[in-house]
């Protein structure tokens, strides 16, 4: 499997555009940003709420404007590679949090960009006109890549990952 996810990861990478992905955005305001002679931003100041949870990463963000999107994060759906062989049955073998749903992440607005042009990439072969949903993909930057699912609306965003941007053990979304 690991090998089969490395040749997704690999054409993917080669392949599809690349978006910002917040799972879950932390809204602040900016309220002074200084500026050195050359016009570069050397500083800026913002307030959020200090009672939230420290952040397990540097701070990224998409700009005002961004679409709201639900994302779903899908791990392995058993805890063993025969399930059926588990005692107690596959019911039993069934890992619980398997599917994380973040309700409230946000994308730049350059996915109606991505969504208008699908297939990706149409030069490796794939039918236009004809495409589903699921044709929609792109990498999440810092996320992960990710496709858009079928309940999704005109008006909804919903999004699948594919696959991970590479195996780290030690980071889990």
């Amino acid at each position: 499997m690991k090998r089969f996810e490395q040749s997704v990861r690999r054409y993917l990478e080669r392949t599809v555009p690349r978006l910002m992905l917040v799972l879950d955005p932390v809204p602040v305001v900016i309220e002074d940003a200084e500026d050195q002679a050359s016009g570069a931003v050397k500083e800026i100041k913002a307030i959020f709420d200090k009672d939230a949870k420290k952040p397990k990463t540097y701070i990224q963000w998409v700009p005002e404007g961004s679409l709201a999107a639900e994302v779903r994060i899908h791990k392995n759906l058993f805890k063993s590679e025969q399930p059926s062989s588990a005692p107690g049955g596959f019911m039993d073998d069934i890992v619980p949090d398997s599917e994380t749903i973040w309700p409230n992440a946000m994308i730049e607005a350059g996915f109606h960009e991505v969504r208008r042009r699908v297939p990706w990439p149409e030069a490796e072969g794939e039918k236009t006109g004809d495409s589903g949903p699921e044709s929609v993909r792109f990498q999440a930057m810092r996320v992960a890549y990710v496709a858009l699912d079928s309940d999704s609306t005109d008006g909804t965003i919903v999004l699948n990952r594919i696959v991970t941007l590479k195996e780290d053990a030690g980071k889990s979304i």
